[in-house]
């Protein structure tokens, strides 16, 4: 067993890894939880989720909506990821690899504002090539894996981010909002 500690921002993380010989590592799908039904909208063209610079959106922030901490927003078989301003610190300890363009939701109403983070990574062609149902079916190559925290994968037009045990562990321990993870069934 591995323990590995990372002091960052006066903030000391425990990680623990009991990846031995023969031990196996679990991957989790992640989804957005659709049983939240009061979540903010975010009403943005797919041209204005495309680009990469930083975009002020004007949007309603009440406290009757739900801040969550990860939102998927679809359009024209494209995929956008968006993630709260403490899950992107968070990734970036995992992968820094990844590319984040932060979108500004501003009530000007409530005079309130806040910052989500659209992530840009590179797809992972690891999954076997086969007719499945849904991505919860797909079957993944490990060894395209390798040691990866976190990937995205493409599958029939829709992309998914998938988070390894480790990394899904610390995002629940933040009581984050919006996440559904549904275990990936087969790794060969």
């Amino acid at each position: 067993m591995i323990v590995f500690i990372l002091i960052l921002k006066k903030k000391i993380l425990f990680f623990l890894f009991n990846n031995e010989e023969g031990d196996t590592i679990s991957y989790y799908i992640v989804k957005q939880d659709k049983r939240i039904t009061n979540a903010i909208q975010i009403n943005m063209t797919k041209q204005q989720l495309e680009q990469t610079i930083e975009q002020v959106i004007e949007c309603e922030l009440a406290e009757k909506y739900l801040q969550l901490d990860y939102i998927v927003i679809r359009k024209l078989f494209s995929t956008f990821h968006l993630f709260s301003d403490k899950l992107k610190q968070l990734l970036e300890i995992y992968d820094e690899t990844l590319e984040f363009y932060p979108i500004f939701l501003c009530d000007n109403k409530h005079m309130q504002s806040v910052v989500y983070w659209r992530c840009i990574s590179t797809a992972l062609d690891c999954i076997v090539e086969g007719k499945y149902k849904n991505i919860d079916d797909a079957v993944f190559q490990k060894n395209k894996i390798e040691e990866r925290f976190l990937f995205r994968v493409v599958f029939e037009k829709q992309e998914y981010f998938i988070f390894d045990t480790v990394l899904m562990e610390n995002i629940l321990r933040k009581e984050a909002l919006g996440f559904y993870f549904q275990e990936v069934k087969q790794l060969i």
